[in-house]
């Protein structure tokens, strides 16, 4: 089971993003990052499963995905 750990509202500028970071069963953590748009149609701009020790380095590097995403645009 996967057990899901903390949600986040995380802010790029005027851009908005879900953060969701979930425990794996191997007891490492992995995040998702969604873009929020007006529609609340979402997908997955970046994730990661089952990588990170820490909910601490799962969140760093989630924002870093989101980050890197509002550079690439």
């Amino acid at each position: 089971m996967i057990e899901q750990a903390k949600n986040k509202i995380y802010k790029v500028g005027n851009r908005s993003f879900a953060i969701i970071i979930k425990k794996f069963p191997n007891g490492l953590y992995g995040y998702n990052v969604h873009p929020i748009v007006d529609t609340g149609a979402t997908a997955d701009i970046d994730y990661d499963i089952g990588k990170y020790d820490t909910m601490q380095d799962a969140q760093a590097a989630a924002e870093a995905a989101a980050n890197n995403h509002c550079k690439e645009k």
